[in-house]
């Protein structure tokens, strides 16, 4: 699409989420304004795979399994960056959603929306491809 294979941006912006997770992990605490712009990136990333997903099940009728695993990946990512800046309140929300959310992630409810999701991934390629899955 772009000129070049599109693996080529995820092996550039995954280095980049990779190395955000292990200083998260080792306890770095990032700028507000870093996290709101890592948001705002990873947003336009998830936008991208969702976009290269429809291509691929509906434009060229074909699904690979690198392809589903980079928009697996990338929803995982993106729910898990999306819970971290809800709860430590980097997102510049009105306080009311920002209460909303805070107590929609601790009550756990984005576990179960995220396992939606998922399904529902699931289960569009199921009824698209299924008598070739399970041919």
């Amino acid at each position: 699409m772009l000129g070049f294979p599109n693996a080529f941006l995820g092996l550039m912006f995954e280095a980049a989420v990779i190395t955000l997770a292990v200083a998260s992990l080792g306890g770095v605490r990032f700028p507000r304004w870093f996290m709101l712009s890592a948001q705002a990136v990873y947003t336009i990333a998830l936008l991208f795979a969702y976009w290269l997903f429809e291509q691929a099940m509906f434009e060229i009728g074909a699904l690979c399994p690198w392809c589903l695993l980079v928009t697996l990946a990338t929803t995982l990512v993106f729910f898990e960056l999306t819970y971290v800046n809800i709860r430590d309140d980097n997102l510049l929300l009105p306080r009311r959603l920002q209460n909303a959310l805070t107590a929609f992630v601790q009550s756990n409810l984005d576990i179960m929306l995220v396992i939606a999701w998922l399904l529902v991934l699931v289960l569009a390629v199921v009824l698209k491809y299924g008598d070739a899955l399970f041919a």
